[in-house]
């Protein structure tokens, strides 16, 4: 009969199960983070050539994510999270277009703000983040299943 297993910790003192629990929900939060940056970049890359649809109008401004963090109560993991997602005040470029739809009286039209190299970059950089992050949470899975096979001996 296999015995009875209690993760209960007394006043101020933490466990090897504390730390993985903490460590899985961190490296989770990160995941989420690392998609939701993904999807954000590939968002502003589809809109890399856009331009006004009526004169006078903005083109597709980039959007740029307000990111936050936060302890959760119940472990004292450090949670990381999108606040908000904003417009780039960043000023659109005009480019003379007279037969476009959005081009004004003398042929301008406004480009997107999105600058393409920069969000490839991002592109980049939010994999090696999301891959970081699957690592460390499948080390701490492997951990936690090795100290429950350990409990179960």
């Amino acid at each position: 009969m296999p015995r009875s297993i209690n993760f209960s910790i007394g006043a101020g003192r933490r466990s090897s199960h504390d730390d993985l629990h903490r460590s899985l929900k961190t490296s989770a939060s990160g995941l989420n983070l690392n998609k939701f940056m993904l999807r954000l970049t590939a968002e502003n890359i589809s809109h890399a050539d856009t331009l006004a649809s009526t004169p006078g109008a903005d083109a597709y401004r980039a959007k740029l994510p307000i990111v936050g963090h936060s302890i959760d109560p119940e472990t004292g993991a450090m949670i990381v999270n999108i606040q908000k997602v904003v417009e780039d005040p960043e000023k659109q470029s005009m480019e003379y277009y007279p037969d476009h739809p959005g081009a004004d009286k003398k042929g301008m039209v406004k480009k997107t703000n999105v600058n393409d190299l920069v969000e490839k970059l991002h592109l980049a950089k939010y994999q090696k983040g999301a891959n970081a992050n699957l690592q460390a949470y499948q080390v701490a899975l492997k951990m936690r299943r090795r100290e429950i096979e350990e409990l179960l001996k």
